[in-house]
């Protein structure tokens, strides 16, 4: 995961010190933040303006992005030729990679991110290691699927 999300090395360490020290709320926060830089990512891949906007603001435009890109895929100019079958199917792989991403991050947001970020819940070790595992495994698909950090 670091290989392709860099920034991601101290947050990541963070929370599994903060795990190891039984600070439970400080581990989800941290891996949080590990989270917004693969966020990050799908909004750069898909060229999506981001300012400063909430989690909520940037998956909708990620998710518009995703749909506009498959509408432009499906209106070709009339009388232009179809994409190849593995042309297609690559697309096709790609929207769901990318929509699958979104959906993920979502659950994220309402799961966990909102509630740590304004202090509104409370996290105890089981679900530390559980927003752990998840946030790890999850980095490892978007660097699996081709997203990386951009400079």
């Amino acid at each position: 995961m670091w290989k392709a999300f860099k920034s991601v090395k101290d947050d990541s360490e963070h929370g599994v010190e903060c795990f190891a020290l039984g600070q439970d709320v400080a581990c989800v926060f941290h891996m949080m933040l590990v989270l917004e830089r693969g966020l990050v990512a799908l909004a750069n891949q898909l060229k999506v303006k981001r300012g400063v906007k909430e989690w909520g603001r940037l998956i909708a435009d990620i998710q518009d992005a995703i749909a506009a890109l498959a509408a432009a895929r499906a209106s070709r100019p009339k009388g232009s030729k179809p994409p190849s079958t593995k042309a297609a199917r690559a697309f096709a792989k790609r929207i769901k990679f990318y929509s699958e991403a979104a959906k993920e991050f979502s659950y994220f947001k309402d799961a966990w991110r909102n509630h740590v970020a304004h202090g509104r819940a409370k996290y105890d070790r089981n679900d530390a290691r559980k927003v752990m595992t998840h946030v790890r495994e999850f980095m490892v698909i978007l660097q699996a699927g081709g997203l990386k950090e951009t400079t």
